[in-house]
């Protein structure tokens, strides 16, 4: 039965469990997903694959069987996925690849039927051979549409093993939404390998060139998948009539992937390129003519046939080349790095090193797919249709101005305090470092730290600025006392003019506010804790116990190697979170680097702690020193705190008439999640 392209193209959502093997797994939820193939039909065979043999055998029965019975869309599905896992000199390899092409075109034949027909079918071409490409129209009345007049132009490329049919289904869903797309295979994919043996070239700007050149086309969205992640972005840097692009996913080198996984994985790699190479050729080419077979000689065979090289050497001198850095800075498009969070080919985290290279570039927005949405594993897999509706939002978003770069914490910091110097001044017997913003003659918020981190305090000074006088402050160290430092940062306020203020207080930063309004109850008209605790909570308790040996840890810590001590700092930030979305985790793990980029942080950590462990030993709060903030505090709780739900109870026992809320994600969200906290803020401080 052929496909009816008068219905809008379908998309199976979903993440399975086929097969033990994490690759099997993977490649057979391609099989269900991408290429097509019925998921009952898959889980009959999947138990049956534990080897790449038995994943050729399994397959290759099952296609035989399907296409003999008909069953053209599940007969190239399987097919399509039986060649994956053989050698490229394997003669059945090329049969099944072809087999499945060929019922491509029989399966999807109404689109290329007619004298107008919906896709048209083109031979590009280049150094000697031709490059396929399908262009599908939009708007056309032979096919499903969801849109009556066109947007704009798209070309689409695959990676390193890609055929097109694979990104068909997507690519017509673009097409339905009014896009001209051109999906095309070049130089190491499809056809041009299969037929041509043409290799795969990192220099990507020329078979993109070629193909602008044929159809005369500009304005183009280049979308790049897989190692096409890297493509999109070389291509674009060398051709302006390439106005935005999509790496999907964000893959700026081969040796910042092999580091995401496997710390210093490239520098071993290299090393024993360089000093073991020509033996591992020797050892490779000795068992080949020994007619050997194992994973060795599979590795080296499909990288040696994909990339057009002979040696160990040649593959390495690919891979050290293969950098964005050597080109980033050309790079003045719109930029979409669409991510998997768990994707097991490409790291996620690799979207946050090539913002970096793109300095230029002028828009970057950066969005990683999630378990949630079932689209957390490569290329988002499970979950393509959403992939594709992000894509067409960002598209419509470029056309109508509104996409901008989302900075690091890092970048924003640094922007921030350029704009705002610190200032500094003497408040007591101690000197603070300080930024007053906002408009002075409106109510003052003055923020607290946690653990004398001031820089968290960035986005809520930016968004309050505009309506308040706002004041963050780097603590001095040395107070020894929460008492002695409260006193000093009342001398602070004296010194500033800063009356009645809001407090607002984060993790111990929210306890010492309990503090000053314990020690100030008449100089305070607002309250707003988040992510905090109460002073007889059990995390209080716990550090009580430890106070013996507080003296031993703050000397340990002014003694340790500060690099350890930031590693530790930025290396347990894992823990602070819960279910925020990966760029969101980044934007607050470049909250702790910046922190920790300070080497003066080590004397604020060692005295932050110190205050901590003395919050222990403070008289509990009783309810009625709350009495002078009733009907104006706000309690914002995180889902999954450091702080536990009994610790978390305690608190709230003692403001019954707070307002409160529960927060999603961990310790860290009002950084990570900064704007929904704001949000609720803004509506707070209103009421007040």
């Amino acid at each position: 039965m052929k496909y009816d392209i008068t219905k809008p193209m379908g998309f199976k959502v979903g993440m399975y469990d086929l097969n033990k093997n994490a690759d099997y797994n993977f490649q057979l939820g391609r099989l269900v997903n991408m290429d097509g193939a019925d998921l009952k039909l898959v889980r009959r065979i999947s138990d049956k694959i534990h080897d790449n043999k038995s994943w050729k055998t399994v397959l290759l029965k099952s296609a035989v069987k399907l296409d003999k019975a008909g069953d053209i869309k599940n007969a190239m599905a399987f097919y399509r996925m039986a060649e994956f896992f053989m050698e490229w000199d394997d003669p059945y390899a090329l049969k099944a690849w072809k087999r499945a092409r060929k019922l491509f075109f029989e399966y999807y034949s109404d689109y290329f039927s007619g004298d107008d027909p919906v896709i048209e079918y083109f031979e590009i071409p280049y150094e000697g051979y031709t490059m396929p490409c399908l262009k599908l129209k939009p708007c056309h009345k032979g096919a499903y549409s969801y849109v009556t007049e066109p947007k704009g132009t798209i070309v689409m490329n695959g990676g390193f093993d890609s055929s097109y049919e694979e990104f068909f289904p997507p690519m017509e869903y673009l097409r339905e939404m009014g896009y001209t797309v051109y999906l095309f295979e070049g130089p190491g994919q499809g056809a041009c390998i299969r037929l041509h043996g043409a290799p795969l070239t990192m220099e990507w700007e020329k078979p993109v060139k070629a193909l602008l050149d044929y159809f005369d086309l500009s304005d183009v969205c280049l979308i790049g998948a897989s190692l096409g992640g890297y493509y999109s972005p070389r291509a674009a840097a060398f051709d302006e009539r390439i106005t935005s692009f999509v790496s999907w996913p964000a893959f700026p080198s081969i040796n910042a992937n092999l580091d995401a996984f496997t710390k210093h994985s490239s520098s071993a790699l290299y090393f024993i390129s360089d000093h073991f190479g020509s033996v591992l050729d020797s050892i490779y080419r000795h068992d080949l003519r020994k007619g050997k077979n194992n994973a060795f000689i599979s590795f080296f065979k499909t990288y040696f046939h994909r990339l057009g090289c002979s040696s160990m050497s040649e593959v390495m001198d690919i891979f050290r080349n293969m950098d964005t850095a050597k080109f980033g800075e050309r790079i003045t498009q719109d930029v979409l790095l669409l991510g998997a969070e768990k994707d097991t080919s490409i790291h996620w985290s690799l979207a946050d090193i090539q913002k970096t290279l793109m300095p230029n570039a002028r828009s970057i927005t950066v969005r990683i797919l999630t378990d949630k949405e079932q689209a957390s594993d490569h290329c988002n897999c499970g979950n393509q249709k959403l992939a594709m509706d992000i894509v067409l939002d960002w598209l419509e978003d470029v056309k109508n101005g509104k996409v901008k770069t989302v900075p690091t914490f890092a970048e924003e910091y640094r922007q921030y305090v350029a704009e705002h110097p610190y200032k500094s001044i003497t408040a007591g017997r101690y000197s603070f470092r300080y930024i007053l913003d906002g408009v002075r003659t409106k109510q003052p918020i003055v923020f607290f730290n946690g653990l004398n981190m001031q820089e968290m305090w960035i986005p809520y000074m930016k968004a309050f600025s505009k309506d308040y006088c706002v004041l963050m402050m780097e603590y001095p160290v040395e107070p020894k006392t929460n008492n002695e430092l409260l006193d000093v940062i009342k001398a602070l306020f004296d010194r500033l003019s800063i009356k009645n203020p809001v407090i607002i207080g984060a993790s111990d930063g929210g306890v010492l506010a309990q503090l000053y309004l314990r020690r100030f109850p008449d100089n305070i008209s607002g309250l707003v804790m988040m992510t905090t605790a109460t002073l007889d909570s059990e995390y209080l308790e716990g550090t009580k116990k430890e106070l013996p040996v507080l003296p031993a840890l703050q000397g340990f810590i002014r003694r340790v190697p500060y690099s350890l001590l930031k590693m530790h700092l930025i290396g347990n930030v894992t823990t602070y979170f819960n279910d925020e979305r990966p760029e969101e985790r980044s934007y607050a793990k470049s909250f702790l680097e910046t922190v920790a980029s300070d080497t003066y942080y080590r004397e604020k950590f060692i005295g932050a702690i110190g205050l901590v462990g003395e919050m222990a030993v403070q008289e509990k709060m009783r309810a009625e020193e709350f009495a002078p903030v009733d009907g104006k505090i706000l309690l914002l709780q995180p889902e999954k705190d450091i702080f536990s739900k009994e610790d978390q109870k305690r608190l709230e026992k003692l403001i019954p008439d707070a307002e409160i809320n529960t927060m999603r994600g961990g310790h860290l969200s009002f950084i990570a999640c900064a704007d929904e906290y704001i949000a609720l803020i803004s509506e707070f401080l209103r009421k007040i």
